[in-house]
């Protein structure tokens, strides 16, 4: 094999290996990023929307309890979500279809007349599946433009 042989196939095999890793690193910070804004969604329930849903409770509300749950299952990620109460579950809306998932479970509780009251337990689940399926599709699409970029 002459020199500049092995000189072309050791950059090409260079490139090669520049490229998977330059694009594994991207994949991962792609990744770390929608894990980000799937506990920010969740902070955000948390934070901003369960006192509603608290009062909601308290005054046995079904409809607006269940509005409330159908919004949160009918937004990105969040594919499941339950109120249990004393260990049984007694509104639930969605249903778990992703096989790896991020959950949170959130205590319910109101404070009347200085009494502080148990609600329950709110579960909140936000399935993985379309960020594997984000992360697989731009994966594809930076390895079969790969080639491209040699030639170029």
């Amino acid at each position: 094999m002459t020199v500049a042989r092995r000189l072309i196939l050791s950059i090409v095999g260079f490139s090669i290996v520049v490229t998977l890793l330059s694009t594994a690193i991207q994949l991962y910070i792609d990744y770390r990023s929608e894990l980000e804004v799937i506990e920010n969604r969740f902070d955000e329930v948390e934070e901003n929307r369960l006192n509603n849903l608290t009062y909601n409770i308290w005054v046995l509300d079904d409809e607006q309890i269940r509005i409330f749950l159908a919004g949160l299952v009918n937004s990105p990620y969040f594919e499941y979500a339950s109120i249990t109460d004393e260990g049984r579950v007694r509104w639930v809306q969605g249903a778990i279809k992703s096989r790896r998932t991020i959950e949170r479970e959130v205590d319910l509780s109101l404070t009347n007349d200085g009494q502080d009251f148990d609600l329950g337990k709110i579960r909140i689940v936000a399935g993985l599946n379309p960020v594997f399926e984000s992360l697989q599709s731009r994966a594809s699409l930076f390895l079969a433009a790969m080639p491209l970029s040699f030639f170029l």
